[in-house]
């Protein structure tokens, strides 16, 4: 399951902040037709729905929580930039 892009075509992006790197894995499945076994994350900015995605996901099997990322945040190599939000309510930064 992809969810960001940090490199395309041989060109490093992760100078870019993570909308810009998102619009571009959204054109990459678009574009080159990608299929299973890729499959595109789902996003969201409205907290309701990711809330609804968390509580509806519980039971399908490997999905452990949802993924916290800011719109502006840059690529840090080592550093931890978002928050899991995790089915049994832990929060932690993502490894």
């Amino acid at each position: 399951m992809a969810f960001d892009v940090l490199q395309l075509d041989g060109q490093e992006l992760l100078t870019r902040p993570y909308a810009q790197r998102r619009a571009l894995l959204e054109e990459l499945f678009t574009t080159r037709a990608l299929t299973a076994p890729w499959t595109l994350c789902p996003m969201t900015t409205d907290l309701a729905k990711a809330r609804d995605w968390l509580q509806s996901w519980t039971d399908v099997s490997g999905v452990e929580g949802i993924v916290i990322k800011s719109l502006t945040s840059r690529y840090l190599t080592g550093y931890r930039g978002w928050l899991v939000d995790c089915t049994n309510g832990a929060h932690a930064p993502a490894p």
